[in-house]
């Protein structure tokens, strides 16, 4: 079956997504699946460890709309370990704890929410249900975005540069500019 997700398309007739998916967090808003593999970025002056994150966001939620959609994002998430001291103490001090209660499935989730996480794709679609997330999130139509999500990520970690290279904003803000942000403490904004 053909699979489609962020403009990259494979060939692939069987995904497992708990082979390579985690899940993280699930509540009645979103559902949040992590790499069960690590990645590594080596180039010049920038190198750090990172996962990506399925984030399954029913915006209806959020809005009160029956009508928002479904959107499923794949994020890439730089690792808590490779962020400067200052990023490491500001997530601490957001989400109230110590070094001593730091579980690394949470740091993950914390560095995700922080908004030190890129958007690579997204992908929308009106609620294929007209009743509760434990009925969309199992729907055919989320399973086969999260199929091909899967199917791609890793032919899209191969392009990390140019879906890092997108500007986010109207500004021209970069992923690369909010990755040096997170684990350089550079300047977010170029202007």
């Amino acid at each position: 079956m053909l699979r489609e997700f962020g403009g990259v398309s494979a060939y692939v007739e069987e995904v497992n997504v708990e082979e390579h998916f985690e899940e993280y967090y699930n509540n009645n808003d979103r559902v949040v699946y992590v790499s069960r593999k690590t990645f590594r970025h080596e180039e010049g002056d920038l190198t750090f460890n990172y996962k990506y994150a399925i984030v399954v966001t029913d915006v209806g939620v959020y809005t009160g709309d029956g009508d928002a959609p479904i959107v499923v994002e794949l994020m890439l998430v730089p690792s808590f370990n490779d962020l400067t001291e200052e990023n490491k103490k500001n997530i601490r001090y957001c989400y109230g704890y110590d070094d001593d209660v730091i579980s690394e499935e949470w740091l993950w989730m914390d560095v995700l929410d922080y908004s030190f996480a890129i958007k690579i794709g997204e992908k929308s679609i009106n609620n294929p249900t007209n009743d509760t997330r434990d009925e969309w999130i199992e729907s055919e139509p989320i399973k086969d975005i999260l199929d091909s999500v899967v199917a791609v990520y890793e032919v899209i970690d191969n392009l990390r540069g140019f879906y890092l290279d997108k500007a986010w904003n109207r500004i021209g803000t970069t992923g690369w500019d909010t990755l040096r942000n997170a684990i350089k403490n550079e300047s977010l904004y170029k202007f």
